[in-house]
């Protein structure tokens, strides 16, 4: 018996590692490789290994054989249709979800909460969906309206814009609000920052400032015949300007990192934008997407044909120069054609100049609280430009 207890302690750990990994899988959204999966669970590669190949020989996991990475099977979607075909919430609502989707057009989901997490366990896509993305089985966190997030974001960018020169107190109590705000969405703490230096070239604008401001001279650069002085308040006044664009970049970062673009173009609509305006937003989002998938389309084509000079394609600059022309020419042609297509499609749909949308839900205690603490940390930021200057 204690043999049996013993050796039966491996096997239990053994499935909670196998479970771990279709759990990374699943909420990586990809691929991963065995040396990443290894290190996540705290083991050798070698276990990691030996674990996947059990997996697969089950169909729940699949390796792909370019980049020799894993991904979950079609043996998990065996499995997740069998547990949601016994729900009788998916029976019941299935005719309402197709209802909408027919009057609507747009492509409708069914979720239900699990904690702060919202699972979709259901989904109906709408005539006018331009790209098809089942979200059937995903967990999405709980979001924030999207017209509350866009005013948040401007009057965090129009209080960092009006900051006066010197206010670096403020502007790192702004800077520590988007790290707060990273850290509530769950995303790292490099993810805005970096990208934010994206912004860097456009700093050469205000850099004669160094040079061109009044004020105590800090030096003077001599190149040739020529002299530049250097003021203590020009070159303040520069870094004042760089900190508030890093920042201001950052917090426009955060909403795109954490409102999807449908969202975006509803909360315009919710602020009483000009619907026409919104409206065109929202096709060049559509027609984006239809340009994507093309270029996507075209890609993997050109992939599969070998045409890379490492290949057996070969070619010289001028041959890739060429090959690049058309893919550029044909893929102008068949996006213009498909987006007509769907136009077409729209209009005998009933298309009057207005995209049709659901409802929105109601704001739930715990949104309107986040919104006013946002909204208090907006004033704080301001405040403190203002009171905490004259110490710098």
């Amino acid at each position: 018996m204690m043999r049996n207890e013993t050796s039966r302690g491996p096997s239990v750990q053994s499935v909670r590692r196998a479970l771990s990994i279709l759990e990374m899988l699943a909420d990586h959204g990809g691929e991963m490789g065995v040396t990443e999966l290894g290190r996540r669970l705290g083991v050798h590669k070698a276990t990691a290994s030996r674990l996947l190949a059990t997996l697969a020989e089950h169909a729940l996991v699949e390796r792909n054989p370019l980049t020799d990475k894993y991904r979950l099977g079609f043996g998990v979607v065996r499995l997740a249709a069998a547990t949601v075909g016994r729900l009788d919430l998916v029976q019941q609502a299935r005719p309402v979800l197709e209802q909408l989707a027919e009057r609507t057009g747009e492509t409708v989901n069914l979720a239900i909460l699990d904690g702060e997490w919202a699972v979709n366990i259901d989904q109906v896509t709408g005539a006018s969906a331009v790209v098809s993305v089942s979200w059937v089985g995903k967990r999405t966190p709980l979001h924030a309206t999207s017209s509350g997030k866009v005013l948040l974001a401007l009057a965090f960018i129009l209080v960092v814009s009006l900051l006066p020169a010197g206010a670096f107190v403020a502007i790192g109590l702004a800077w520590g609000a988007i790290l707060v705000g990273s850290l509530v969405a769950r995303l790292p703490l490099s993810a805005t920052s970096r990208s934010a230096f994206l912004a860097a070239p456009f700093l050469l604008a205000a850099l004669p400032l160094v040079v061109t401001r009044s004020g105590e001279p800090l030096g003077t650069v001599v190149v040739g015949p020529l002299s530049v002085t250097i003021s203590g308040e020009g070159l303040r006044l520069f870094a004042t300007i760089a900190a508030k664009s890093w920042v201001s970049v950052q917090a426009a970062l955060l909403l795109a990192f954490t409102t999807p673009i449908p969202e975006l173009i509803e909360a315009l609509r919710r602020l009483r934008l000009p619907g026409l305006l919104v409206t065109t937003i929202g096709f060049m989002v559509r027609y984006l997407t239809v340009l994507g998938d093309e270029a996507g389309r075209m890609g993997r084509a050109r992939e599969a044909r070998s045409a890379d000079p490492t290949g057996r394609g070969g070619g010289s600059l001028r041959w890739r120069a060429t090959v690049t022309g058309h893919m550029v020419g044909t893929l102008f042609l068949r996006s213009y054609e498909r987006s007509e297509r769907i136009y077409a499609a729209m209009l005998a749909r009933g298309f009057e100049g207005t995209l049709l949308r659901l409802p929105g839900r109601p704001i739930e205690p715990a949104e309107l609280l986040g919104f006013v603490l946002a909204g208090l940390v907006v004033a704080l930021v301001g405040l403190a430009g203002w009171l905490w200057l004259p110490t710098l």
